[in-house]
């Protein structure tokens, strides 16, 4: 036997459901916050942004970041400051090199490197990134995500 329309699953509630005339969700702001949060906070890795400049000044930091580098959010926005501080100091110079070809070739990258967590131990990231236009500053920033990766083949 079907369902009917009285038998829709009570967890969907009309207001979050698309309003028909503008495609946009019903939520409040704050709503829609705690639903972004939400799906920040169940990434298996962490999202930011950072300035367009060398040193990659960071601007914010959301997500699980203690598991992959072994620093809280608030860590690395209050404390490291400098995303470079934690990439692996061999790997720094080239590591820009990548990111700035990329960037300028496609507005965006998809890198795996090596960082050094907060206890010293040498982690392998994945780091997938784009350059926009801050919509609030107008200055150039980069949105992206990080999680854990494998060490890469030798011949990659």
């Amino acid at each position: 036997m079907g369902a009917s329309r009285g038998d829709a699953d009570p967890r969907r509630s009309r207001r979050c459901r698309p309003d028909r005339r503008t495609g946009t969700g019903r939520d409040s702001p704050e709503e829609r916050e705690q639903h972004l949060e939400t799906v920040i906070d169940n990434l298996p890795g962490y999202v930011y942004r950072h300035t367009h400049e060398q040193g990659y000044p960071l601007v914010f930091v959301k997500g699980d970041a203690e598991s992959v580098t072994g620093y809280t959010t608030a860590e690395l926005e209050d404390e490291v400051g400098l995303a470079e501080e934690v990439i692996h100091p061999a790997d720094r110079d080239d590591i820009w090199e990548q990111v700035l070809e990329a960037l300028e070739q496609t507005g965006q990258f998809d890198l795996t490197y090596r960082i050094e967590r907060k206890d010293g131990t040498v982690q392998w990231i994945r780091d997938q990134g784009q350059i926009l236009t801050d919509p609030v500053t107008g200055a150039e920033v980069v949105d992206g995500f990080i999680t854990q990766a494998k060490q890469p083949p030798e011949d990659a």
